[in-house]
């Protein structure tokens, strides 16, 4: 990805090396495709009466065994992938290619800049005048520019030490001159 670009919900990020899995991947196809055979040379076989349905039932298990292991190996597979999750703007890497990586390695922050959402506190005394879908009017600092958000959600409980109430909106940042964290 480039570095404070935009992205698309789905679109590969990083892929990490999975050439031991396209390895296990090959070994368990070819597997399978015994295990296929077996099965059905079996029901051949036990359609003749030459072997018990017992022996049928364990050529089969084997295949169907192969075919599970080929799927458990495409799922990991998968894994070796890692898409964003939604469309956005993406920040800075903090990872550089042939690093060494975990799940709780931060490969870069991805936000959301079509909607902003605002977190702010309101005294106690006002709290009876928000609800859902009130409208709250904001500025920015260093924009004379007015934006609205809607309200949708607050807790439930007023803030003891503050004695304020906490309240979430989200405004549509369709010009985008709204960034977030400000």
């Amino acid at each position: 990805f480039v570095e404070g670009g935009t992205v698309s919900s789905g679109q590969v990020l990083v892929k990490i090396n999975d050439a031991d899995l396209k390895a296990q991947s090959a070994q368990a196809r070819t597997r399978s495709e015994l295990a296929g055979e077996n099965e059905r040379r079996a029901k051949l076989l036990l359609e003749k009466e030459a072997i018990s349905q017992e022996e049928y039932d364990i050529a089969s298990a084997d295949y169907r065994t192969a075919q599970s292991q080929i799927q458990l190996i495409e799922a990991q597979l998968n894994k070796t992938l890692v898409k964003a999750p939604f469309s956005g703007r993406i920040g800075l890497r903090n990872i550089s290619k042939g690093s060494y990586i975990t799940p709780a390695t931060s490969i870069a922050t991805l936000v959301n800049t079509a909607q902003i959402k605002l977190l702010f506190s309101i005294p106690e005394k006002y709290a009876h005048m928000v609800n859902h879908s009130s409208l709250v009017k904001f500025k920015v600092q260093g924009d004379d520019e007015d934006y609205t958000a809607k309200v949708y959600a607050t807790e439930p409980t007023i803030e003891a030490n503050t004695r304020t109430l906490t309240v979430k909106a989200i405004a549509q940042n369709v010009s985008q001159k709204l960034i977030p964290g400000s």
